[in-house]
């Protein structure tokens, strides 16, 4: 049933991970990035990823009362797809951050970003 869900979480680690590799290897130091700007997707990731866990239960237990198998499988995909697009976000976002100017915190960063990715954004079809 989550069979695409599930290439497409793959794929996301995948590109997240080449990003934060390419970000070593490149090392760019011309650029610089606002603190501000940090300070926003450090945040983003702070509040994010608990939102969307806490609404991807919320739907599961909505999903639950439905009936019709078809409707549940259809509602169970998409709740499955915002929770990951919700936390991949913020992940790109960091490993991005990181890509541009690669400091040690924003490696940091981007590998805790990528670990709640691997942690949170997997696909499940449990229904509450």
């Amino acid at each position: 049933m989550l069979d695409n869900i599930i290439k497409k979480y793959y794929i996301r680690i995948a590109i997240t991970a080449l990003t934060i590799f390419a970000g070593a290897i490149y090392a760019n130091q011309s650029i610089s990035i606002p603190s501000y700007v940090t300070t926003i997707v450090y945040l983003m990731l702070l509040t994010i990823v608990p939102y969307a866990v806490w609404n991807f239960g919320k739907k599961m237990k909505m999903i639950s009362q439905i009936e019709d198998k078809a409707i549940r499988e259809r509602n169970i995909k998409n709740a499955n797809m915002i929770k990951m697009l919700l936390i991949y976000v913020p992940t790109m976002l960091c490993s991005v951050l990181y890509f541009t100017e690669p400091t040690e915190s924003s490696l940091g960063v981007a590998i805790i970003s990528l670990i709640l990715f691997l942690l949170f954004a997997k696909p499940t079809d449990k229904v509450a």
